[in-house]
């Protein structure tokens, strides 16, 4: 009942009526009462109610939304696109951490690569273990040192004694010469003789150097005088006003070491030599200076 109220409005009452009318004339006409004048009102009222049945009554409001339908079926998938254009590089990321230091990895094999060829002839070391005539680039080979010696002061128990008053100096080479020098070829060079200008003598030929740069002329032996110094005190350099001896080298007096003393040739040694120096003053002193030796 209540969907027939939901629905009925003038346009079905309309509709409703008509249909009343027809359904009646029918019956009546089929009947045949009436007469003429039925007839007549037949046609009227089949009339009327065309008349009537022709009118169109007014939109009527919008009925209310249907029930949704059911969901339909879904559609097959479409096919795969075309693969796009590749992506432009992004940025470097942060660096990573430090990984932990692995594990020390075997030893490798020992290599077995050929032996190389013998090195040259070091030098000055040659054939006898002497020093040599030249270097390699073709100069005098000379080897040079330094020397120091200490006197004794003169006292009056020691004045005439020969031990006393003279010291021997001894001069070591450490590559020894391949054969002596004589005797005339060892020269010592006094502090005054290398600061002369021009040097004369021994000074200029045979030895050139000075007690800073010690050198000698092939086959020759040069001691080079240092200095001389009081040893207690002040220890001042000799001489001084105060004291004006200083100790002397005894001209023609270097000795070969090998053997005693008393039987030493007097000559330059391959090993080295001694110096005798005399001294005479008052105080403990001291000399020193370099050398130098080379080869015939």
């Amino acid at each position: 009942m209540s969907r027939i109220k939901k629905h009925f409005n003038p346009a079905t009452a309309v509709a409703l009526i008509a249909l009343v009318f027809a359904a009646t004339g029918v019956s009546f006409a089929a009947t045949g009462g009436g007469g003429g004048a039925s007839n007549k009102n037949t046609h009227s009222l089949t009339a009327s109610v065309a008349k009537s049945k022709s009118k169109t009554g007014p939109r009527g409001p919008k009925g209310a939304t249907g029930a949704a339908g059911k969901n339909g079926v879904n559609g097959t998938n479409g096919a795969p696109g075309a693969t796009g254009p590749a992506g432009s590089a992004g940025p470097a990321g942060p660096a990573g951490l430090t990984g932990k230091e692995g594990k020390e990895g075997r030893a490798g094999k020992n290599g077995e690569g050929e032996q190389g060829e013998a090195g040259p002839e070091g030098s000055p070391w040659t054939d006898g273990g002497t020093l040599p005539t030249q270097t390699k680039e073709g100069k005098p080979a000379s080897e040079t040192g330094a020397w120091k010696l200490e006197l004794p002061p003169d006292t009056p128990e020691n004045q005439n004694s020969f031990e006393e008053d003279h010291r021997w100096a001894t001069f070591s080479f450490p590559i020894p010469l391949s054969a002596p020098l004589e005797e005339a070829h060892g020269r010592y060079i006094t502090v005054k003789a290398q600061t002369e200008t021009p040097r004369t003598g021994p000074a200029a030929t045979e030895c050139p150097g000075t007690a800073a740069a010690p050198s000698a002329a092939p086959g020759t032996f040069c001691v080079y005088e240092g200095a001389a110094r009081e040893m207690l005190g002040e220890e001042t350099t000799l001489p001084n006003a105060e004291h004006p001896q200083v100790p002397v080298f005894v001209n023609s007096s270097f000795h070969n070491l090998a053997g005693p003393i008393e039987e030493a040739q007097q000559d330059i040694g391959t090993a080295g030599t001694m110096g005798l120096f005399e001294y005479g003053g008052p105080v403990l002193v001291e000399t020193y200076g370099t050398w130098a030796v080379t080869a015939p």
